[in-house]
């Protein structure tokens, strides 16, 4: 019966090293889950850090796009301004040309040059008119045209703005979230202190 008992004490495990068992594996879990916990946190803080670098590429590319878009606009605007001059000067031109051609014809009407019939006035008359009418015309025309063309600068400028004002927004949001996941990480870096 002596052996017996042998093996039943060889089998049987002293409580205190069950316990001591327990415990190393308990805390070799645990270190586990630590390393596993800051390997996730790692990891983590990387994501973060590629999304901020993504974020302020796409940031300077759009600001470099539109400093392009706001180059260009400004050097067509110092262009404009010596062409709508050129154009008004020969406008200016082409009616005073007009305004000749039209005194001319009546200072003959007046004299009576060139007329032979009460027709004849009467059909020079009518080519006054018609050529007043027509510079009359081409003038509210132009103007039209210019009002045309005012009017899309404006709207496209008000389109820029607007769409300007939802960029900032958004970055703005962007901002205030990611101000909240920094006072959240810390929060929870000093709750793990």
């Amino acid at each position: 019966m002596v052996p017996n008992l042998l093996i039943e004490e060889a089998t049987s495990i002293d409580p205190q090293e069950e316990m001591r068992r327990d415990r190393e594996q308990l805390l070799s879990e645990l270190q586990r889950i630590r390393d596993d916990r800051t390997e996730i946190e790692r990891r983590r803080d990387d994501l973060i850090r590629r999304a901020r670098q993504l974020q302020a590429r796409t940031q300077n590319m759009r600001n470099q796009a539109r400093d392009m878009w706001k180059k260009r606009y400004f050097e067509e605007k110092k262009l404009t301004t010596p062409l709508e001059d050129q154009a008004n000067r020969l406008r200016d031109e082409l009616e005073s040309y007009h305004k000749r051609m039209v005194s001319t014809m009546t200072s003959r009407v007046k004299e009576g040059k060139n007329i032979d019939t009460p027709d004849a006035t009467q059909q020079l008359n009518l080519r006054i008119q018609a050529t007043r009418m027509q510079h009359e015309i081409e003038e509210l025309q132009r103007r039209v045209d210019d009002s045309k063309m005012k009017l899309t600068a404006e709207v496209k400028l008000r389109t820029q703005a607007e769409a300007e004002l939802r960029a900032m927004k958004a970055e703005l949001t962007q901002r205030k979230l990611n101000l909240s996941m920094t006072r959240t990480q810390q929060m929870g870096h000093q709750m793990v202190s």
